[in-house]
């Protein structure tokens, strides 16, 4: 069912001729939006995700939370098919959950804020106790650590290698009802056990006990200047410990991998990717391990900084060869695997996470786990007829039938293309009122899918750039101001209009323009002499445009970002609710 919404647009009337800036407007008028609701998707996941556990490659759970923009629960769900479909089985309102962890296939734990629901039957019921932690892991910081349960009651946790909180190690021997500190190990970042009661923990010293964490014994480790963060053995003699130097310090390597095979004594350089942290070959250090055998393993990064809040998004990487070397195979911020074969990854969503990425065949190929409704549309594009979408989760689809159907994938690059180069920040060069950040001095074209390129150095700095074989178009700074630049000549000559504002430039074949700035909807179709002007009800993020007045556009407020489609020329706006494949 559809629901009809019109939004008043500023400067309505047909008749009266306006401008903005240098353009001259002709039409303005309302927007009418068709809206429509989501069309079902039984047996999606929750909203909100924090932590994804599996138990097999097709039993798993999930913790989800209430999120900053709703009202859900706080829910566990369980999966019996790989992740294809999602069931709660303990929910809770205005509940916080994050880490989730299983000591064997009944017990398992979960972490809330100041509590904690553990199970005895293998997910089916859970029961809530309270929690109590030391002091210096605060009150928001509780889902910063990441436990480990050895038995039913026995439990330890390090700092998780996603949050950028301070080392911390703590135990519990209550089934994590009180964490207690350990004492007298320096910097502890992982642990690993191997039975019961001997297991190995990474600080500054590899550490191993035999009573279950009871006492401690320092082992040696490798002599480098630089992190070792993450522990793994397959048994008492066997096993690794990795790490690398810090991105930010710039310095190689960006990460390492040791062997041992006398439980610690004496240890083997396996790998060594000798390119700094943020060079296009580099990487954050490995932080976590987790060998399936002596030949097979995965790991992934940590020890890293993005944003105030996180979580810091790691590679996944793998291995067949027991560490001699590694490909990446992905990224996220929660990593589970089962075998060699089977991971499930959440997303570095710095608000909210509503999606799952599974892989069956070691990272080689991914595929998303959502409710089609919470991808978060970031751009739309078009190749001809054929749309493509891309999101905030770093999921693409592609249609071949103007959107009735949609798989996995990227668009192939347009044959005509224009790229900005030599970039400049235009803020310091013009200041702040300027509404660019960067800018570019040189625009590299191409009609030939890049066999050849074109450089042209127009009479302003580029900000965004659109082009279509009979028309280019291009946003930028002319003595520090916004311009809108056309081209009808490939770059020979340029018809260059002042805007008051920051925008983008979309062009179809028949050379319609679009310009969006914001609410703002500029469409001209008359290569720009004349322009209709109508007001978004959301900030638009990206116009695609197919001609004759027909155009896919994203927007959203920030938290969402949504699909719709126009046929008259951004008058009407109809929701487009894309059926896509992400049942994992």
């Amino acid at each position: 069912m559809l629901a009809l919404v019109t939004v008043a647009a500023a400067g309505c009337g047909h008749s009266k001729v306006a401008h903005f800036g240098d353009l001259r407007v002709t039409k303005a008028g309302p927007v009418k939006l068709e809206t429509s609701p989501p069309p079902p998707f039984p047996g999606g996941p929750a909203r909100n995700i924090a932590d994804v556990e599996f138990l097999t490659p097709r039993i798993g759970f999930l913790t989800s939370s209430n999120g900053q923009f709703d009202r859900e629960p706080g829910r566990i769900q369980r999966t019996g098919d790989g992740g294809r479909t999602w069931h709660d089985v303990w929910t809770g309102r205005g509940t916080h959950l994050g880490w989730i962890a299983f000591a064997d296939r009944r017990h398992g734990f979960v972490g809330g804020d100041r509590f904690i629901l553990r199970t005895t039957d293998g997910g089916a019921t859970w029961r809530r106790s309270p929690m109590s932690m030391p002091k210096r892991v605060r009150s928001w910081s509780w889902w910063m650590v990441e436990p480990q349960f050895v038995t039913s009651t026995l439990g330890f946790a390090v700092t998780d290698r996603a949050s950028f909180y301070g080392p911390v190690f703590l135990r519990t021997t209550d089934g994590g009802r009180r964490w207690r500190p350990i004492r007298g190990l320096q910097d502890v970042r992982d642990v690993d056990f191997v039975s019961s009661r001997t297991g190995f923990a990474l600080g500054t010293k590899l550490y191993r006990t035999d009573d279950g964490g009871v006492t401690w014994r320092a082992l040696d480790l490798p002599h480098v200047p630089y992190s070792l963060a993450a522990v793994d053995f397959l048994d008492t003699r066997h096993g690794f410990v990795a790490g690398g130097q810090v991105a930010m310090t710039e310095q190689p390597p960006a990460q390492t991998v040791f062997a041992t095979s006398d439980g610690g004594h004496t240890w083997e350089r396996r790998y060594e990717n000798p390119h700094r942290g943020y060079s296009p070959q580099g990487g954050d250090p490995f932080a976590r391990l987790h060998f399936v055998d002596a030949r097979r393993g995965w790991a992934t990064t940590g020890l890293c900084k993005c944003c105030p809040n996180g979580p810091c998004v790691g590679g996944v990487y793998v291995t067949r060869d027991g560490g001699h070397s590694w490909k990446r195979r992905g990224e996220g911020a929660q990593l589970t695997t089962i075998g060699a074969d089977d991971a499930w990854t959440t997303p570095g969503c710095d608000v909210e996470c509503d999606l799952l990425w599974r892989t069956t065949d070691a990272g080689r190929t991914w595929r998303p786990i959502a409710r089609p409704d919470r991808i978060n549309f970031s751009s739309v594009a078009v190749r001809g007829a054929a749309p493509g979408l891309t999101s905030y989760d770093d999921a693409s689809f592609v249609s071949r039938d103007h959107g009735r159907t949609w798989r996995l994938g990227t668009l192939a690059a347009p044959v005509a293309r224009a790229e900005i180069r030599a970039r400049f920040y235009a803020d310091e060069a013009c200041g702040g009122s300027v509404p660019f950040v960067e800018a570019g001095r040189a625009i590299h074209l191409t009609y030939d899918s890049g066999r050849t390129w074109k450089v042209l150095r127009p009479p302003f700095a580029t900000a965004s750039v659109a082009v279509e074989p009979d028309l280019l178009a291009a946003v930028g700074v002319r003595d520090c101001l916004p311009v809108l630049a056309l081209s009808r000549s490939r770059g020979r000559s340029w018809a260059i209009s002042k805007i008051p504002r920051a925008c983008e430039p979309a062009v179809a074949r028949d050379a319609e323009v679009w310009l969006w700035c914001e609410r703002l909807l500029l469409h001209s179709v008359d290569r720009g002499r004349t322009w209709s002007r109508l007001r978004a009800p959301s900030p638009i993020m990206s116009v695609a445009a197919t001609g004759a007045g027909n155009a896919w556009i994203v927007s959203g407020n920030g938290v969402m970002g949504r699909l719709w489609r126009t046929a008259d020329g951004g008058k009407t706006w109809r929701q487009a609710w894309p059926r896509l494949p992400t049942r994992g």
